[in-house]
Order: C-alpha cells, then sequence, then structure tokens
C-alpha cells in the first residue's frame, strides 16, 4: 500500500523517473511518507487498567476497557489468556484456577468497549496474576494484571455491629448493680430504728407491770 502511494504521488507530480532530479525528489519524498508511517501505528490497540467488580467466594467479575481501536479492529479482536511459554518469560504460574478465566469482547453504544472477564464459579484465591493476550486484525498485545480480591463487605459490617451492642449491655449492668447497694443500705437503717423504738417501748411496758 505504501508503494502504491509513493508512485501515485510521482505520477502526480509528472516525475521522470529516468532524471537525476526526478530520482532526487521521489526519495525525499519516500523519506517523508516512512517518517509519517509510525504515527499510524501510535493509534494501535492499548489495554488499559483493569477493574474488579467482584470480591472473594463469588464469581469473578472484572474488565479491561480498550483504548485507541478503531471499529473494523471490533470484529477481529480476540482476547484470552496467554499460553504456558509468556508466562515463563514473564516468571509467573500458570496455575489451574486461571483456566476458569473467560474473555468476551463487549462494545458499548456510546463506542466504547472493553474485554469482559468472568467466571462461573466462585474464586477462593485472594491472589490472581496472569497475562491477557489480545490479537486482531493488526497486530497483537500482551499485558500482566494482579487482582487482589477483599473479602465480602458483610463481614467487617458485621463485626463493627457487635461490639456496640456489648458496650451498652456492659453499661446497663453496672448501673442496675449501683442501686440495689443504694436501697438496700437505707432499708436495712430503717428497720434498726423501727427496732430500737420498739424496744424502748417495750421496755416501758415492762417497767410499768414491775410497779
Amino acid at each position: 500500500m505504501m508503494r502504491k502511494l509513493v508512485l501515485s504521488t510521482a505520477t502526480t507530480l509528472g516525475f521522470n523517473v529516468g532524471s537525476k532530479r526526478a530520482s532526487l525528489q521521489f526519495g525525499v519524498i519516500l523519506f517523508v511518507l516512512l517518517l509519517l508511517a509510525p504515527i499510524s501505528g501510535a493509534y494501535a490497540l492499548a489495554l488499559a487498567d483493569i477493574e474488579l467488580s467482584s470480591r472473594l467466594n463469588e464469581p469473578l467479575n472484572a474488565r479491561i476497557p480498550l483504548r485507541a481501536f478503531l471499529a473494523t479492529d471490533m470484529q477481529t479482536i480476540q482476547a484470552g489468556l496467554a499460553d504456558d511459554r509468556h508466562f515463563s518469560r514473564a516468571g509467573l504460574e500458570r496455575s489451574s484456577i486461571l483456566s476458569l478465566l473467560q474473555f468476551t469482547t463487549i462494545r458499548n453504544q456510546d463506542g466504547s468497549a472493553y474485554i469482559r472477564i468472568t467466571t462461573d464459579a466462585p474464586i477462593d484465591e485472594s491472589f490472581l496474576s496472569f497475562i491477557v493476550e489480545v490479537n486482531w486484525s493488526r497486530g497483537r498485545i500482551l499485558r500482566e494484571y494482579t487482582l487482589l480480591l477483599d473479602p465480602p463487605v458483610y463481614v467487617d459490617t458485621g463485626s463493627a455491629m457487635v461490639a456496640p451492642i456489648k458496650e451498652v449491655a456492659a453499661t446497663a449492668d453496672t448501673t442496675g448493680a449501683a442501686k440495689p447497694s443504694t436501697s438496700g443500705s437505707t432499708p436495712e437503717k430503717s428497720t434498726e430504728r423501727v427496732r430500737v423504738s420498739s424496744q424502748s417501748t417495750s421496755g416501758r411496758s415492762d417497767g410499768t407491770n414491775v410497779s
């Protein structure tokens, strides 16, 4: 395609390829076109950072947004897990749990696209490290990703709610224990007073009977 473009440009300008001047100008045009060629490569497909939407002991649900892709690329994009050779080069172990990963390329109505990574079974490993390989009509790209799966949120929330309940119960017990001790001392004094007055009265009666 580059050759056709150069020949078409030379013909349009009316160059005589046999002359030295035309050959020089033709070489300059070819050099400029070669410099511009890598610019188109700057718009090659790229993989963004992974976005995780699941937690430990849940089916995996993650996505990798696609960047700088063409509309025609969506018809040829094939995403998946890289083979053992690429894992070995990266110093990673291709564990058996990685075979559960399923890759699907999805394009949204707004024109954006992403690679969805899911599993049918829950993932019970908190740490996953793998390499994604994407092939399309204009090339291939590899990228390593690492996922850290946190425990479900409801576990932390439940433990946080237990502490205040215990604290309130302890306060109620302390308050309840203080009241009986105070009220208990008062009746004892009242009883003593009643008994004393009762004894003095009976003493007076006994004295009257003796006389």
